[in-house]
């Protein structure tokens, strides 16, 4: 099949780096023309772009290893996951990104009724597979250790073929001039085809420390998200970003209560 051609070649060329089309007809014995083909559907992602003779992989920025970032900032990810959970209702179509944030979602949806979760994320599959109650969609594809989930062409077609109610999305940071951006540039079309492609609402979960960051790959603007939840209240330029664009914040009430008695 071309799509799994196209996966298998997507990833032949981010392992090798910088591959000749000569020598991709020869690897996966097509015509040159087949390879341009290919090439021009695989430059869509924004994963490689064409040099003098041939391709090579976009260079990416040095992710965080997923245990380092499970690890860090958890109380705030558990907070952020209570309050995106209350979010979600019964007979819910969700999807749920690669972020460890968003993992942390789960256990807080185990009493939804007509519950159906899509997501490429291996941390989320193991922790609904222990909840049969909850109906599970995988998007599987080239699995990449370093977010624990999968990626590639064969995600973003199975993500064509699907609907869902609600997506709920990470970020490595959000910045006003960068907007949302990304470190992984395999993440980078899943994300940019999710935000294209929802029905209806996109949650952004992101902590305090995510504020005025950037990372390598822009995937989405402010403006192509419904909410976006965190741990506490987001600075003021933030707050009239969000509010210009009807952006809703949820954050804990507590502390909004309290910010607010102490500027009256």
């Amino acid at each position: 099949m071309r799509l799994d051609r196209l996966n298998e070649m997507e990833h032949y060329i981010y392992r090798c780096g910088n591959v000749s089309l000569e020598n991709l007809s020869e690897h996966f014995g097509v015509s040159i023309n087949t390879v341009r083909r290919d090439v021009g559907e695989l430059l869509k992602n924004g994963t490689i772009r064409k040099v003098y003779g041939g391709v090579i992989a976009t260079p990416a920025a040095e992710l965080i290893p997923i245990s380092h970032r499970e690890e860090a900032n958890l109380d705030a990810k558990k907070t952020i996951a209570r309050l995106a959970a209350e979010q979600i209702q019964d007979n819910t179509t969700l999807y749920l990104d690669t972020g460890t944030t968003v993992s942390e979602i789960v256990p807080y949806l185990i009493n939804r009724q007509n519950l159906t979760i899509i997501t490429n994320s291996l941390r989320v599959i193991e922790g609904v597979s222990q909840h049969p109650n909850i109906n599970l969609f995988t998007l599987g594809g080239f699995y990449n250790g370093e977010i624990s989930g999968f990626v590639g062409i064969t995600v973003i077609d199975s993500l064509n073929r699907l609907a869902f109610d609600t997506a709920v999305i990470s970020t490595t940071g959000i910045s006003l001039d960068s907007g949302l951006t990304i470190g992984g540039y395999f993440e980078d079309p899943i994300k940019r085809h999710v935000l294209e492609h929802s029905r209806k609402r996109v949650i952004l979960v992101a902590d305090s420390g995510k504020f005025d960051r950037t990372a390598l790959f822009s995937f989405g603007d402010i403006k192509d998200i419904n909410c976006i939840i965190t741990e506490k209240e987001p600075p003021r330029p933030y707050r009239e970003k969000f509010q210009q664009l009807n952006v809703e914040m949820i954050y804990p009430q507590d502390l909004g209560a309290k910010r607010n008695e102490e500027t009256d």
